[in-house]
C-alpha cells in the first residue's frame, strides 16, 4: 500500500525542496509538497480505513488522497485533516475510467423522498409573500425591512455549507442526512408556533396598534431562527436526494422542481383565496405546519441511509471548526464549470429575488398606491388606500402566482414577464445538483455537500446584494420600481455567462 500527499492544482511530481522524485503515483493524481522527515514517511495502518498518521504541518496541499497499488484512487477527500477541508477536484478522478453512474432508487420512492422540498418552498414563499408585508406592517419603512431581510442571505451564506459539511461527515447509526432532517424540522415548527402567536403574546405584554416593540422582537427572532433552521432543512434534503438517486438525478431534479412549485402554489392560492396571510396567521400556518409534517416524516421513517464507518478521532469542536470554513474552501475550490454555474445562480438568485422579496410592497405601495401603515389590523375601518395596499398584495402573492386573472388586469404584461422568466429560472435553480454531480463524480459524494453549500452561498450572496443595494435604492423616487428593474438587468447578464462560459463535457 501506498500513500501520498496529494496537491491536485499543479502537474510537479517533485518535492519543491530537494528536487527527488515520487514514485509509484497514481496516474490521474500530481502532487506539490515540502520535503521533511514527516512527510516521507509512512505509517500504520488500520483495518477496513486507511488512516495517514502523520504530520501535516509542513505540506502545503489541497487534497489528500489514499491509495492502492493497483492504481485504483478512493476518491475519499480527506476531509478532517489538521490542514483543514480538502475536497476532491474534478482533476483527480482516472482520466482513462469512464463513469458508470449508480443505479438510481425507483420513481415511487423517488416522489416520496423529493416531498420535502414542497415544505421547503412554502417557507421560502411564505417569507417572501407573506412574512415581508407583515414586517411592512410593524416597520413601515421599506429601507427597514429591506434591512431586516439581509437576515436571510446572511444565514444562508454560513449555514448551507456547514450543514453540508458536518452531513458528510456525519458517522450516526440514523444516517448522513437524516439527523440533520430531523433537527431542523423541529427546530422549524417550534419556530412557527411562536411565530403565529406572536401578535398574541405581542398584545398580552402590552402591544398596542401604535407601539409594537414586542411583536417585533419576537417577528426579527423567528425571522432568523426559521432562516437557520429551513436552510438546514434544505441542504439535507437535497442531500439525501441525491444519495439516493445515483444516475438518475435530471429525474430527481425534475420531480423536486414539481414539488416546489406546488409548495409556492399552496402559499400563493391560501393568499389568493384568503387574501393576506397577515389576516389570518393561525390558518395559514397550520397549513405550513401540516405540510412539513406530511412531507418529511416518511422520509424520516423509509429512506434507510446506510451509516458511514469511520475511525476518525477528530474531536466534535475541531469538526465545527472545519465546518465554519465550509463557505470559504467550497468556493475556492470549485471547477471551472462550477465555478461558472455558480457566477449564474448569483446573477439570477439577485433578479429573483428583486421581485419576489419585493413583489408584495411594490403591487400594494406603487401599482395600487395603497398605504401599509396599519393595514394589518384595520379590519372592517380600513381607509380606502389601506385596502388598495391589501389588495396589491394580494394579487402579487396570490393570483399572480397562480396565473389567475392575467388577461384582465392592467398589470397583464408584468404578469406574463414573471411567468415567462421563472421557466428559465426554475430550470437553472432545478439543475445545481445533477450538474454537480455531472463534474464531481458519482463515487466522490464526500464532496457533494461542500459543493451544495458553495452552490447555495451564490444563491444567498445574490440576495445579500439585492438586500444591501435594495436599501439605498429604495430612497430613490422610483422605490420598488429600481430593485426590480436591475434585477432584470443582470438575468440578462446570466444569459450571457452561460452562453459564452459555461460548457460540461458530455
Amino acid at each position: 500500500m501506498e500513500y501520498t500527499y496529494v496537491n491536485a492544482g499543479t502537474q510537479e511530481l517533485t518535492c519543491r525542496r530537494c528536487g527527488s522524485p515520487w514514485k509509484d503515483v497514481c496516474a490521474c493524481l500530481t502532487l506539490d509538497i515540502e520535503c521533511s522527515e514527516a512527510t516521507h514517511a509512512a505509517s500504520s495502518v488500520v483495518r477496513g480505513i486507511e488512516l495517514i498518521e502523520i504530520s501535516t504541518r509542513s505540506i502545503d496541499m489541497d487534497a489528500l488522497f489514499l491509495y492502492s497499488e493497483s492504481s485504483q484512487c478512493s476518491k475519499q477527500p480527506f476531509l478532517n485533516s489538521d490542514s483543514g477541508l480538502s475536497p476532491c477536484k474534478r482533476s483527480a478522478r482516472r482520466r482513462d475510467e469512464p463513469q458508470v453512474p449508480p443505479p438510481g432508487c425507483s420513481l415511487a420512492f423517488m416522489l416520496m423522498l423529493c416531498a420535502p422540498k414542497m415544505a421547503v418552498n412554502m417557507a421560502w414563499s411564505a417569507q417572501w409573500a407573506a412574512f415581508g408585508p407583515q414586517l411592512q406592517t410593524i416597520f413601515v419603512a421599506p429601507w427597514k425591512v429591506q434591512l431586516i431581510q439581509v437576515i436571510g442571505p446572511i444565514t444562508g451564506l454560513l449555514v448551507s455549507p456547514a450543514a453540508g459539511v458536518l452531513s458528510d461527515q456525519c458517522s450516526s447509526a440514523y444516517g448522513r442526512r437524516r439527523p440533520f432532517i430531523l433537527g431542523s424540522l423541529i427546530a422549524t415548527l417550534l419556530c412557527w408556533c411562536i411565530m403565529s402567536n406572536s401578535y398574541a403574546i405581542g398584545a398580552a405584554c402590552g402591544d398596542s396598534d401604535s407601539n409594537q416593540v414586542v411583536t417585533a422582537a419576537i417577528l426579527l427572532l423567528c425571522y432568523l431562527w426559521m432562516d437557520v433552521s429551513v436552510n438546514v432543512l434544505q441542504t439535507s434534503a437535497n442531500l439525501i436526494i441525491a444519495d439516493f438517486a445515483g444516475g438518475r438525478q435530471v429525474t430527481a431534479a425534475a420531480i423536486g422542481s414539481v414539488y416546489s412549485t406546488l409548495g409556492s402554489l399552496c402559499v400563493s392560492g391560501y393568499i389568493w383565496l384568503f387574501s393576506g396571510a397577515q389576516e389570518s396567521l393561525s390558518g395559514f400556518f397550520s397549513m405550513l405546519i401540516g405540510v412539513l409534517l406530511i412531507t418529511c416524516i416518511p422520509v424520516l421513517l423509509f429512506a434507510k441511509e446506510t451509516p458511514v464507518a469511520t475511525t476518525s478521532t477528530t474531536s466534535l469542536l475541531r469538526r465545527l471548526h472545519h465546518a465554519s470554513l465550509g463557505v470559504y474552501t467550497g468556493v475556492r475550490t470549485l471547477p471551472e464549470p462550477l465555478a461558472v454555474y455558480s457566477s449564474v445562480l448569483l446573477l439570477l438568485s439577485y433578479g429573483y429575488i428583486a421581485y419576489n422579496g419585493a413583489k408584495g410592497q411594490y403591487f400594494g405601495l406603487q401599482v395600487y398606491d395603497g398605504d401599509a401603515r396599519g393595514a394589518d389590523s384595520c379590519g372592517s375601518n380600513c381607509t380606502a388606500a389601506q385596502i388598495q395596499y391589501r389588495d396589491g398584495v394580494t394579487i402579487a402573492g396570490g393570483s399572480t402566482d397562480t396565473l389567475f386573472n392575467a388577461a384582465s388586469l392592467v398589470v397583464a404584461l408584468n404578469v406574463t414577464i414573471v411567468v415567462l422568466c421563472a421557466i428559465p429560472q426554475g430550470a437553472i435553480f432545478a439543475l445545481q445538483i445533477p450538474v454537480i454531480m455531472h463534474v464531481i463524480g458519482y463515487g466522490e459524494q464526500d464532496g457533494l455537500g461542500l459543493y451544495a453549500g458553495a452552490f447555495n452561498s451564490a444563491n444567498c450572496l445574490g440576495q445579500l446584494l439585492n438586500f444591501a443595494l435594495s436599501s439605498v435604492l429604495l430612497r430613490t423616487r422610483l422605490q420598488y420600481g429600481l430593485p426590480i428593474l436591475l434585477g432584470g438587468g443582470l438575468s440578462i447578464a446570466a444569459l450571457l455567462v452561460v452562453y459564452h462560459r459555461f460548457h460540461v463535457s458530455q
